[in-house]
């Protein structure tokens, strides 16, 4: 079993790829959603760009945070917290510690590329400046909603690095025409 830690991500994805031996071009993602950004709504909201406010604690709560009642509160999140960043360490070290750190360099590297190249003339669902309408799904570089996108820009960056191994890639095509709502899973 592999649990990925948010806070995380990268090392995450880098373990999983070599858990599963995949090439490190099948993990390069482009951030759909950040701080500030803005997301394509679930709910009441879907179809609509909703802005995601930026996180900033109070005063007060940063008092709370620091508080021994919360502390009390949250003690088991924070035991499973460490024990899954404690199994993360571990499946790392099994994997051979070296091998890990020269793939994750060779990753920070390649999202480095990845971001700097691909950010700008990504379509995603939601511009950067928001709006009340999405950008349709036939018009953006996402392979369905907001997941994948910018999949082609990412696919020439892992080709130009040498991410994708012996087997080279692997073709993803947007699936037209493809709802995955509830209502288009009913039976």
């Amino acid at each position: 079993n592999f649990i990925a830690i948010t806070e995380r991500m990268d090392e995450s994805l880098v373990t999983l790829s070599m858990l599963m031996n995949v090439p490190l071009a099948d993990v390069l993602y482009l951030n759909a959603k950040s701080s500030g950004g803005f997301d394509d709504g679930e709910g009441k909201q879907r179809g609509k760009c909703v802005y995601i406010v930026p996180s900033k604690a109070s005063p007060y709560m940063k008092e709370l945070m620091e508080s021994d009642d919360f502390h009390e509160h949250i003690y088991w999140d924070r035991v499973l917290h460490q024990a899954a960043n404690k199994s993360l360490d571990l499946t790392i070290d099994a994997l051979g510690r070296e091998k890990f750190e020269q793939k994750l360099s060779q990753f920070k590297h390649a999202q480095a590329v990845a971001h700097k190249r691909c950010i700008k003339r990504t379509i995603f669902p939601c511009s950067f400046e928001g709006g009340e309408k999405q950008i349709p799904d036939d018009k953006n570089d996402c392979l369905l909603g907001d997941a994948g996108c910018g999949y082609k820009c990412l696919d020439e960056v892992a080709t130009e690095l040498n991410l994708w191994g012996p087997g080279g890639p692997l073709m993803f095509n947007k699936i037209e025409g493809f709802n995955p709502s509830r209502e288009s899973q009913q039976r």
